[in-house]
């Protein structure tokens, strides 16, 4: 059974974030009223530099996803840290961490 969903259903923000969705034509099906507009923000920040954080919505926090798009953004392995159990600052050092060895097998 399919849901529908009716631009009421979004607050304000989350509806300005769809529209800039739609005119960049990204799928925002995966933006449901649930995601809050923070989240939505982050998705729709990561699909302008290329990035398809969607899949991580659901399960991780705010702080999570950014460093999760961070990573996505440096173009480093995020599946090597994109993990719920990890506070969002033990994701910022792996991330790092990460920027570093690919900043050095560069050099």
């Amino acid at each position: 059974m399919k849901i529908i969903l009716y631009q009421s259903d979004y607050n304000g923000e989350q509806r300005a974030i769809l529209t800039k969705c739609r005119n960049m034509k990204f799928d925002a099906s995966r933006l449901t009223p649930y995601i809050d507009c923070f989240k939505m923000r982050l998705a729709y920040l990561a699909y302008k530099n290329g990035d398809d954080i969607t899949r991580y919505l659901k399960d991780f926090n705010h702080d999570q996803l950014h460093e999760i798009r961070l990573g996505m953004m440096m173009k480093v392995d995020v599946s090597q840290y994109a993990d719920t159990k990890l506070l969002a600052e033990d994701m910022y050092l792996k991330r790092i961490s990460l920027e570093d060895k690919e900043i050095l097998n560069k050099a």
